[in-house]
Formats: structure tokens, sequence, C-alpha cells
């Protein structure tokens, strides 16, 4: 066969029945690789003559081809050893010639068919995947998602990249169903939408709304029990609701919920939604750790690496020098201190951690039932309060100004996040004050509240930038149980925290809820 390519002999082969079994193997990669080999396959052979050929002792058993076309619906399609199993039922000793060539035909056919339907199902197209997420709980953990599938996340935040540009940060409890490459439909929770010029054109649909992006940034909010809202972060969306006429136009800083199908105008709260998810760092967490456990003495040894080079003792001190300072008591891990309230409090020599920088703060806690709001400030601060958002303060939330009385609270000096924890029930808690850097950091959209190991759900948030001073003469170094606007002079009484403190951990990186429980669970990082 002058000129004949491999392919060609075993075509031939294959249509006057001497082809061998390793050849059958051969012959269906190939196949594979270029389905006008199976084409041709086909005009070799008589395909009436492959599959109709009935039973007998010396040939093909009965029902073998219903048996293959079977296999081919069903699950076992992916089954690497499918073909050899085939072939294992076909004794070619002992078949005629023309029983043989149907049964070789039948197995390269059915094979290559099947392989070919696996391959198919295969490359079915992704439209969105997962890049990243925080403290989800209920999340199955799909790395990838198909048009018609959905994600349900019972709390926490997924990060979302779809096929054709799209990034999304989901926040549960939240259930959203992709509908394509370029758009999706959120069925519940909040979603941030940022789109570039590659997606222009996401669709996101909500109950009784739906945003066009036109290449922008936009969120959307969608529960049980609230009306749906859009807002607009950055450029310009199109959005039409289920009783509204035609398309509008909506820009930066506007927003809307949906009433009875129709669209009302709010004031935009773009800091509400989280638009970035923590970037961890390769290099090992600095941190510092107090654990408290002296029992006697003012001063409290601090362990761990330090941060930026920075190690300190932490010093108990009373009130204006005379008065109880802070007394040794029992904690969750040997020894804790109790704070009265009244002017007894703790400081080191650390400065803290500035501007926007990433931070943790993470310790035990125990606030007594007959605890009373001028004892909320504060379990931990250090910064300043003469300007705005230079302020990094931790306390038991003092008043329903910002959020439910008595739930743990971070404030920056006019920007402050609220659980939805009550705390003042006597019994130790775990507590932690988690922050990322990005851009435009704020206390609503880059801290997050853990409460015994678990995410807490903001209650209330608000939107300046945060940049915490630690160089100016009036920046306060970190301390414990004292409000920092004692040192300007601002608050004239009860300044103190009134309560139990244990194992407090400053770190320079924005824990994961893994490292949160760690620390929880075994007192330690690693």
């Amino acid at each position: 066969m002058s000129g004949a390519t491999e392919i060609d002999v075993l075509l031939a082969r294959a249509a006057d029945g001497s082809i061998t079994p390793g050849e059958i193997e051969a012959l269906i990669v190939a196949c594979g690789r270029d389905p006008g080999v199976l084409t041709e396959l086909r005009e070799h052979l008589a395909m009436e003559r492959m599959l109709l050929f009935d039973g007998g002792s010396r040939g093909v058993p009965e029902g073998f081809t219903r048996e293959i076309l079977a296999k081919i619906a069903g699950s076992e399609i992916a089954d690497e050893a499918f073909t050899p199993r085939v072939l294992g039922r076909i004794d070619v000793r002992v078949i005629s010639f023309p029983r043989r060539i149907a049964a070789i035909a039948a197995v390269l056919v059915l094979s290559v068919g099947a392989w070919m339907f696996w391959k198919t199902e295969r490359e079915v197209p992704i439209v969105a995947s997962v890049t990243g997420s925080e403290a989800a709980v209920d999340f199955e953990g799909k790395t990838d998602y198909l048009a018609g599938q959905v994600l349900v996340l019972d709390s926490g935040f997924v990060r979302l990249r779809f096929k054709k540009g799209a990034e999304m940060i989901l926040e549960g409890p939240a259930r959203l169903e992709f509908s394509g490459d370029n758009g999706a439909v959120l069925k519940s929770g909040s979603a941030s939408v940022h789109v570039p010029e590659s997606a222009t054109g996401f669709t996101l649909v909500g109950p009784d709304a739906k945003v066009i992006d036109v290449g922008t940034e936009f969120a959307m909010k969608v529960s049980p029990d609230r009306p749906t809202e859009v807002h607009v972060i950055d450029g310009l969306i199109l959005t039409s609701t289920s009783e509204g006429v035609g398309e509008r136009e909506m820009r930066k800083d506007q927003a809307i919920k949906v009433v009875d199908g129709k669209a009302r105008e709010i004031d935009a709260k773009p800091g509400h939604f989280v638009n970035a998810l923590p970037v961890r760092k390769k290099d090992p967490i600095g941190f510092l750790h107090w654990s408290f456990d002296e029992r006697e003495g003012s001063e409290a040894a601090g362990a761990g690496p330090g941060i930026s080079g920075i190690k300190s003792p932490a010093f108990l001190r009373s009130p204006d020098g005379g008065g109880r300072g802070p007394i040794h008591a029992d904690g969750v891990f040997g020894a804790g201190i109790f704070l009265n309230g009244e002017g007894a409090f703790v400081e080191t020599d650390f400065p803290g951690i500035g501007g926007s920088g990433a931070r943790s703060v993470a310790m035990w806690v125990r606030v007594p039932g007959d605890w009373q709001p001028e004892n909320g400030y504060a379990m931990a601060s250090w910064g300043s309060f003469e300007k705005l958002g230079a302020a990094w303060q931790i306390s038991v939330n003092p008043g329903d100004f910002g959020g439910e009385i008595g739930h743990l609270r971070v404030g920056t000096n006019q920007d402050y996040v609220v659980g939805n924890t009550d705390l003042r029930d006597g019994r130790w808690h775990h507590i932690a004050a988690v922050m990322y850097a990005g851009r435009n950091a704020t206390a609503a959209t880059h801290v997050l509240l853990y409460v015994d190991g678990k995410l807490e759900t903001a209650e209330v948030k608000s939107t300046r930038s945060i940049d915490t001073d630690i160089k100016s003469e009036s920046a306060v170094k970190l301390q414990l149980g004292k409000n920092l606007g004692t040192a300007l002079g601002l608050i004239q009484e009860k300044n103190f925290f009134r309560g139990w403190i244990d194992e407090v951990l400053v770190a320079d990186e924005a824990l994961s809820q893994e490292q949160v429980r760690r620390l929880m669970k075994k007192n330690r990082l690693d």
C-alpha cells in the first residue's frame, strides 16, 4: 500500500477484519483526535452488518449490542476500562469472518462513540469560577459552575469571576443562579460586581429588578423581608423593575429600592457592600501575645515574634497611680485579669498598626450581666481622636446610636461596624476583629468580626476611610480597658471597661476564620 498512512492501514485492516486488539485501541485514539477518521471508518464498513448480528455459541452473545448502547447512555462512559472489557467479550479466534468484522466494527464505532460522548459531556462550558472565599459556611466548595447551577452560601463571602471578566463578591446568606458567562440571578443575599470593558452588558437579575451594566461597579441586595436595593458605586448602569416602564439610567452615588414593583430613590450606601477579600501574606505572621498568666505583679510578659521588630510587655495600671488596678483572676487558658471599670487598665509600648494596614486583634472577654453602657469603652485601642478615621477601638457597644447595645463594636472615630451577638451574659467569649488592607478601606468593607469563631452578621456599618494614627504626638499606644477619648480630655468620667480579659493577641495580618478558630481552641496560630 504505497504512500498509505498509518491511519489508512488501520482503516483497511478494520474493513477486512484483520485488525488486532492493539490496533483497535490505536484507531479509537485516532478517531478521538480527529472526528474525520471516524467518518472514514463508517464509509469503509457496511453499518447494517456491524450492529445487526444474531447470537450463537460461536458468535457474539445475544443482546451484546444493546448492552454496549446501554453503557454509552449510562454512567460507565468515562470508565477507561470500558473498551478493554468490550474487547474481552469478543473471541476473535472463534468468530467467523463476517461476524468478526461486525464485532470489531461494533467495538470501534460504539467505543469511539462512547469516548466522543464523554468528551462532549466534559466540555460543557464553565461560565464562572470561585477565586476566593472567607468564612464561607454551607458553601459546597465547588470551583467551577455551569449555566443553570446554583451557589448556596449560608454566611461569609465568596469571590467569583465570570468567563467574560466580571468579578463578584457574594455575601451570605445568599443564593445565586448562573444564567451564563456574563450574567446571574440573585435570589437572595448581597452582591457587589465590578465589570471591566470586556464584560460590558453583564446582567444581574433580582426578584423584581434587573441591572444591565455598561462598564462600572454596582451592588444589589435581595432579602425576603426587605425591598430589593440597587446601588451604583461607579459608572453607569441600566435598571428596570417588574412594574416599571422601560429602562432607566443610574450613575455613581445613585440608589433605588423596589417597592411593589416600582423604583424609589434612596441614599446610596456603596460602602455597605464588601468589594474585596483578604490577600494572605506568604511571610510568617508577626504578632504579640499577652497571656496574663503571672497571677501576681504589675507586669505581664509579651510573647510572639513581635511586629516590625517591636516587642513589649503589658503594664497593669491603677487610676492616676492610686486605687485598684487590674486584678489577677482565672482565665480561659491559665490566668487572666479583671478590670473594674473605675480606672484599672493595661498599657504597652506597642504603637499599634497604622494607616490602612492589615491587622487582627483577638482575645477572650467576659462581660458581666450587670454591665452598664458607661463600661463599654474600650477593650483594646490605639491611635488618635484628633482626626476622623484615625482611631482603632474595640468595644462592647455602649449605645444604640451605632447598632445594638452590648454587641461587639469596632470604631475608628465616626466610622464603625457592629456585630449581632450580645456579649452581656457573664460567660467567656472569644472575639476577633480582622481588618484587611485594600483600596478605600472602611469598617464596612474591610473589617470582619468574629464571636466564638463565627463570622458576625454586621448590623450597622459606616463608610469613612480608615487611616489609623500611630505617629502624631496625640497617638496612644496599645492599651486595654481605657477609652482613647480620655487622652484628649474628650471623656470626663466612666471611661473604662468592666469585665474580664484573657489571651490578647495582635497580628499584622488579616487572620482567616480557620486561624481565628485555632486561636480559640488551641491558643496558638500554628
